[in-house]
């Protein structure tokens, strides 16, 4: 039971930081996305790749390599 509370948790959290990421990304301008090489139609891939990439760094500080 323990552990489908922390997988549903998990996911919210990880959903909550995808579209807390999206905003911020879609909130910048057309030149700073350029500046960062990033165009606007890139953002949720950039997005989910960034979590991805920030997950794998948490789980392996943590000690659970896959």
């Amino acid at each position: 039971m323990t552990n489908m509370i922390n997988s549903i948790t998990e996911a919210l959290r990880r959903k909550r930081n995808l579209r807390a990421t999206i905003k911020a990304l879609h909130a910048l301008s057309d030149r700073e996305l350029k500046d960062i090489g990033l165009h606007r139609s890139g953002i949720e891939g950039v997005a989910i790749g960034l979590l991805e990439v920030h997950r794998k760094e948490r789980d392996k500080s943590e000690g659970k390599e896959y």
